[in-house]
């Protein structure tokens, strides 16, 4: 699922987190405005049909993660105790979602970017 140990503890959150990150996911995928959802059977479906639902499952679970470890890093730079259960229930906390999930995307774009490039040159 792409968790780490101490998301994995927080059994009462950390899941609809991680159904939050695949939610923006889906929605940077499909260029949604940030306040949209997308269909929640429909993404299913189509998930599942093109056998990429595992892989969205584990780039979620990354993404939760990665938004963890930067609020830990900001909040200890600062000289204060990071608490995960606190910032797993606070609203900072999606917001630290839906911007690793954008870090993400934009690498993504990048390397495909940048593959596309570099097949350029091996062409000449």
């Amino acid at each position: 699922m792409g968790l780490n140990v101490t998301l994995l503890s927080m059994k009462a959150y950390a899941p609809y987190h991680q159904f939050f990150a695949v939610s923006v996911i889906l929605g940077e995928i499909n260029n949604m405005p940030n306040d949209s959802v997308p269909i929640a059977a429909i993404a299913l479906e189509k998930l599942m049909g093109s056998g990429t639902l595992d892989n969205v499952i584990e780039i979620a679970g990354a993404c939760l993660g990665t938004a963890m470890d930067a609020a830990s890093s900001e909040v200890t730079e600062n000289g204060k105790i990071f608490v995960p259960q606190n910032w797993i229930k606070s609203k900072t906390s999606l917001k630290d979602i839906r911007s690793a999930v954008k870090t993400i995307s934009t690498f993504c774009a990048l390397r495909q970017s940048a593959s596309k490039c570099l097949n350029s040159f091996a062409a000449v």
